[in-house]
């Protein structure tokens, strides 16, 4: 089945029908796809890879087994199970290797109902389940996203840290009072996914780098999510969808496709008196305080979300007032005044050229070090300033100097101790001379 197209999956796939140990590479659709009523066949052994659609699909079709099959690298799905208005249901995917396809690793969507995805390997992608039968799908730990289990549950109150023992993807549905921390989902599709659930806290976790969300929310309220790191997700950082009532702060989002999506508006994105770092905000901080000086939005069609309190950590801003760009000096170092424009110092050093050595300095203006000016050569200097603040975040200016020494005050390298060796000699022979005179 090599070079395999959708239409000739669509006649070939339909009653009891084994499809196994074949090679599906590079097709424009779908690898290899039962639609439409295709009941009681089995896709087995088969590698499923580079397919510009999903690699497996199984559309309104009941009581298939997809198991042992290598599905890789396709544009679409891994492997996609889906129906929307009637039912695709008692379908088994097991054991499946499932790497870097594009969107999920394995999806159940829509109408898909009692189907039982069992001892699944994931790697670099994961678990999508949604749809209004979610409940009734069986997705037991021993799927695995990057060797680590996959957490799936339904209708529970209360979980804690050792429901989610070394995650490496959680999804809740219906659930309730719980508490999801200190994970690390990421490199799969949706770190955290939460459905039609309440007062759930999901806090410090890493969620990055995942081929969809780093967390995902649909019609869950009053929850709150705390001092996540959301790095370069694919899709979005965070997506709640018809959600109400949520905080979300201390949160940090970096190089998201989407840092952040809130379809309803209606969710706190700051507490009152802190709000998330987005690597997006274009506004300052004046004082230092750590909060931005004006407000983040983002939006949603025409629909405006506001965090107020935007973390911001930049570095100092500072400016030399002198010496001047290209001045010159001689033997005497320069003096020193520089403006600290934004920020705080805590501490302040300069350097010289491409020496690492730093020169510490309390003051806004002083003189560069003595010693250090008179062992430079004529030419140019490069005089780099530093202010660090109290997060460690440094600021920098430079300048470009001239040595340039007057030719009255140069002296002859070793020119006294030649004159003195000269006294010395010259002494020496009239000593000799009168000596000589007297015998």
């Amino acid at each position: 089945m090599n070079k395999n197209y959708y239409n000739a999956n669509k006649e070939l796939l339909y009653h009891h029908f084994i499809i196994s140990n074949n090679i599906v590479l590079n097709n424009n659709y779908v690898g290899i796809i039962l639609d439409d009523y295709c009941d009681f066949n089995q896709i087995s052994g088969n590698i499923v890879n580079n397919n510009k659609g999903d690699g497996i699909a199984l559309w309104y079709s009941d009581n298939n087994t997809i198991d042992n099959n290598v599905v890789n690298y396709n544009l679409g799905n891994g492997i996609f199970v889906y129906a929307l208005s009637e039912f695709c249901e008692n379908n088994t995917v097991r054991e499946n290797n499932v790497a870097d396809n594009q969107l999920n690793g394995i999806i159940l969507r829509g109408r898909s109902r009692s189907n039982r995805i069992l001892s699944n390997q994931m790697v670099g992608n994961g678990l999508m389940v949604a749809g209004p039968e979610m409940t009734s799908n069986i997705v037991p730990p021993s799927n695995l996203v990057n060797g680590k289990p996959v957490y799936y549950y339904i209708n529970k109150e209360g979980l804690g840290n050792g429901d989610f023992f070394n995650a490496g993807q959680v999804i809740l549905e219906n659930c309730s009072n719980s508490v999801i921390n200190n994970l690390n989902v990421s490199y799969g599709s949706a770190g955290i996914s939460v459905f039609n659930s309440v007062n759930i806290s999901i806090t410090n976790n890493q969620a990055s780098y995942n081929k969809m969300y780093g967390i995902f929310l649909f019609d869950s309220d009053n929850n709150i999510i705390v001092d996540n790191e959301l790095k370069f997700n694919s899709m979005y950082g965070i997506e709640l969808a018809y959600c109400q009532s949520n905080v979300l702060y201390l949160n940090t989002f970096i190089g998201n496709q989407v840092n952040a999506q809130d379809t309803s508006g209606d969710n706190q994105w700051d507490n009152g008196i802190i709000g998330n770092h987005w690597d997006d905000y274009n506004g300052k901080d004046t004082n230092d305080d750590g909060i931005g000086d004006t407000s983040y939005s983002f939006y949603y069609f025409d629909q405006v979300t506001i965090d107020n309190y935007p973390i911001l950590w930049d570095p100092p801003v500072l400016s030399i007032i002198s010496p001047r760009e290209n001045q010159e000096f001689g033997n005497n170092p320069p003096n020193f005044n520089i403006s600290l424009d934004e920020g705080n110092a805590d501490t302040m050093w300069y350097s010289i050229n491409t020496s690492s050595e730093k020169y510490y300095f309390t003051e806004l203006n002083g003189s560069i070090n003595q010693e250090i000016w008179e062992s430079l050569e004529e030419g140019s200097v490069k005089i780099i300033f530093y202010v660090s603040d109290l997060l460690g975040l440094i600021g920098s200016q430079e300048i470009i100097l001239r040595k340039q020494i007057p030719l009255e005050t140069r002296t002859i390298p070793g020119y006294n101790s030649i004159f003195l060796l000269m006294l010395i000699i010259f002494g020496a022979l009239l000593i000799l001379n009168k000596k000589i005179k007297i015998f």
